[in-house]
């Protein structure tokens, strides 16, 4: 498909395009999404004008910035996820993983005895 171009176009059936899961086709109609465009380009300009002004510079040394770059995150603290959490959403979570442990202790209690009933109607018919 790479190598097609507009005087040898790709066969149909392997045109991206025209697969039905395609964004060509799903999207068709939608129109365009004009508000999460501009939370793109707000969200990606800064990052896009400091890449650009970091790579363009003419005394730009990858291998000095790599150092760099390692060293910063060797300096960060582990995260601490419970210090994100209140004290009622920390309990919250242990409850639920409480109950779903149960729920899983209850299930493998199940299967087990279907399993011993199987094993159990084997041997009477041998």
């Amino acid at each position: 498909v790479w190598n097609c171009t507009d005087d040898n176009p790709p066969e149909r059936s392997i045109d991206p395009a025209n697969y039905q899961n395609s964004p060509e086709v799903l999207g068709r109609g939608n129109g365009f999404d004009a508000v999460a465009s501009i939370c793109d380009g707000l969200v990606l300009s800064p990052s896009l004008i400091k890449a650009y002004f970091t790579y363009s510079d003419p005394l730009y040394d990858e291998d000095t910035n790599a150092d760099v770059a390692t060293e910063t995150l060797d300096q960060k603290k582990p995260h601490n996820a419970s210090s994100d959490y209140p004290d009622t959403a920390r309990t919250d979570v242990k409850r639920k993983t409480d109950n779903l442990h149960k729920s899983l202790q209850i299930l493998r209690d199940g299967v087990n005895v279907k399993l011993q009933r199987i094993e159990k109607d084997l041997l009477d018919l041998q």
